[in-house]
């Protein structure tokens, strides 16, 4: 009975002497073969994927969040850190989307513009891209326009209007691809000589961050050229000239209809704004395949000066993939035929499945 006691005690004291060293530290760090007098610079700001650099290598780091904009809202210690902001602006910490800080923006013209450069990583060329911002008016509301585009400020795609309000932020997305070589610019432009807003929250990224490294679906985007007229109380199928997106060239366009080449289900959004007018009326849209509505909206209009109208709906299209056809309607009843611009009526579409 001793011995079997004494033997037991040993083997515990050896077990314990062998399992706590483990425990109590990790294996130390290796250099992989690597002189230990080159020095490795880290440049990190989370949780946003960044640019490292080491040694002179820049290696994009996923830390998982997709969003190319490394400050995207303007939280770094020198807030407008990556943007370039024409105007007036000021760091903003009273009226923020989340956080303690976004950007207080007073366009003073028509064309004034914040811009964020970035490199785009080499895996998501010719990918499907997405991006947005959030923004809130300081005074009075309006709209800004959101684009991406090359850094000779062509759309990469289509565009969209973010409409503004006193009481709550507001967001709007636009869709894009990816160039092939080059950097690209998130940029929000204003109509005129606006009254502040705040500015928080941007996204530039992959349409799904499941997307790196894959063959992009197919996507469009049209808009025309000039404005047009749409009579009284008619539906009128809406007018498309220019193409701003065709990727993967899996469409084709003809006499304002879209012949998606791809079959699957396509998600289709469709805007139009009216000119300048007190009207007081009723504006609709449709979206339709082969002359069927699948989606169908209205918003009413009550003027007190002359402000742009505008009019949006979106909805989810199948399509065989060989003759079925998507085009939109407008309609408006304000007594008179009225005049809709060219280039912020836009139909864009993108397949998801």
């Amino acid at each position: 009975m001793k011995k079997t006691l004494i033997w037991a005690f040993f083997c515990a004291c050896v077990f314990t002497t062998m399992v706590v060293p483990v425990m109590a530290s990790l294996p130390p760090t290796r250099s992989g073969g690597q002189s230990g007098s080159l020095s490795t610079t880290f440049d990190f700001l989370f949780p946003f994927n960044q640019s490292v650099k080491t040694s002179g290598t820049k290696v994009l780091v996923d830390t998982g969040n997709f969003n190319l904009i490394g400050n995207p809202g303007f939280e770094a210690t020198t807030y407008n850190t990556g943007w370039t902001v024409s105007s007036v602006y000021s760091k903003e910490t009273s009226n923020t989307g989340s956080g303690n800080a976004a950007l207080n923006w007073n366009a003073a013209n028509s064309g004034d513009d914040v811009i964020y450069q970035v490199a785009v990583p080499n895996a998501w060329r010719g990918q499907n891209g997405v991006a947005w911002c959030h923004i809130k008016a300081a005074s009075s509301s309006h709209s800004i326009r959101i684009h991406v585009t090359n850094t000779s400020a062509v759309d990469l795609g289509g565009n969209a209007i973010i409409a503004s309000s006193t009481t709550e932020w507001k967001s709007n997305a636009t869709w894009f691809e990816f160039p092939s070589s080059g950097d690209v610019q998130l940029r929000l432009i204003a109509y005129a000589n606006e009254p502040a807003v705040y500015i928080d929250d941007c996204y530039l990224g992959l349409l799904s961050p499941d997307d790196a490294g894959q063959e992009s679906a197919p996507r469009f985007s049209l808009y025309f050229s000039s404005t047009f007229n749409i009579n009284n109380v008619t539906w009128t199928e809406a007018s498309f000239d220019s193409v701003s997106a065709n990727i993967n060239r899996n469409v084709t366009v003809a006499s304002n209809r879209v012949t998606p080449l791809q079959a699957g289900a396509y998600f289709v959004y469709f805007e139009a704004w009216k000119y300048d007018s007190t009207d007081t009326a009723v504006l609709g849209c449709r979206i339709s395949r082969n002359g069927t509505t699948f989606s169908e909206q209205f918003t009413w209009e009550a003027q007190t000066g002359t402000k742009d109208t505008g009019v949006n709906c979106a909805t989810i299209v199948d399509v065989d993939g060989i003759d079925d056809y998507i085009h939109a309607y407008l309609y408006q009843d304000t007594g008179v035929a009225r005049t809709f611009e060219g280039t912020r009526t836009v139909m864009s579409g993108w397949r998801i499945k």
